[in-house]
């Protein structure tokens, strides 16, 4: 049974067991966490998804199971780019989106079946975004005794290659556009990319995506605000009358990450070890 919570209901679980100097296994990934107490394993979902992206998934990877991995890792890309060195206003901006990229990716490389395509394109851009991303899933396991962590084991799935191929594809398409765009050029942030509102610099990137097979849609954007902070850049615009405000992160797996953080740093103040606070095994060529 996987029970819906959110990350502080996850925590206090977590807490209560460290404080009972319990052994367990708490294996965290991009969409749930999992307690393993003494055999009892409870299942917790920190976001809900459609049985649409799951059926996605199986079909993606029903199709990419047949042929050999790309030799791409989280190493290998970048979700964004930007040349920016101080904060910033422009009264008007211009968003340029890939649309399908990853989907498309896949399907132009031969490594999806056009029934694939067709069906994951007919879902929201959240859920081809989670059910391509699933893909690189990753689990971080941490096995506890008398409420320490003793081991910590991370797990890539075997499939990630083909993941993060795509991902290098749109980051090298983006690449192509920020050179287009020239001096208009503001940043790239996943498959999107900002410009300064110019109409020669928008028909170079609309160009670039055309001859390279890729649909597009432009948003014309207001009031777009940049804040450079000390660990992260601070985005605030409006899209269609919608107010949007997002950072761009250092790390990409900002959920798990969190939990990462949480259990290391909890573990480092009850170990007596604080420089080596538990043992790491390598589980790169372990599969979930």
């Amino acid at each position: 049974m996987i029970t819906p919570t959110n990350r502080e209901g996850i925590e206090s679980i977590i807490e209560f067991l460290e404080s009972i100097n319990a052994d367990f296994t708490a294996t965290v990934s991009n969409y749930t966490t999992t307690i393993d107490y003494y055999g009892n394993k409870s299942k917790y979902m920190k976001e809900q998804h459609s049985r649409k992206t799951f059926s996605a998934y199986s079909k993606i990877k029903s199709d990419v199971s047949k042929l050999p991995v790309p030799k791409y890792t989280e190493d290998s890309v970048s979700y964004f780019h930007h040349d920016i060195d101080g904060s910033f206003h422009y009264k008007k901006a211009i968003q340029i989106d890939v649309r399908k990229a990853y989907a498309t990716v896949l399907y132009k490389n031969k490594m999806i079946t056009e029934a694939t395509y067709d069906f994951i394109t007919c879902l929201s851009k959240t859920e081809r975004l989670v059910s391509v991303g699933m893909l690189a899933s990753m689990k971080h396991i941490f096995q506890y005794e008398n409420g320490i962590v003793e081991n910590y084991t991370p797990v890539r799935s075997p499939l990630s290659g083909f993941f993060f191929f795509a991902v290098k594809e749109i980051q090298e398409l983006m690449n192509h556009c920020r050179m287009a765009s020239g001096a208009k050029y503001i940043m790239t942030w996943v498959d999107s990319i900002y410009i300064q509102c110019d109409e020669t610099a928008l028909a170079e990137i609309l160009n670039v995506f055309y001859h390279n097979g890729f649909e597009s849609s432009v948003h014309i954007l207001e009031n777009f605000t940049c804040h450079v902070g000390e660990d992260k850049i601070h985005i605030s615009l409006i899209d269609n009358r919608e107010v949007k405000n997002f950072n761009i992160p250092h790390k990409s797996n900002v959920t798990a990450n969190h939990f990462f953080n949480f259990i290391t740093r909890r573990n480092a103040n009850r170990s007596k070890d604080t420089l080596h606070p538990f043992k790491k095994t390598s589980g790169n060529d372990r599969q979930p």
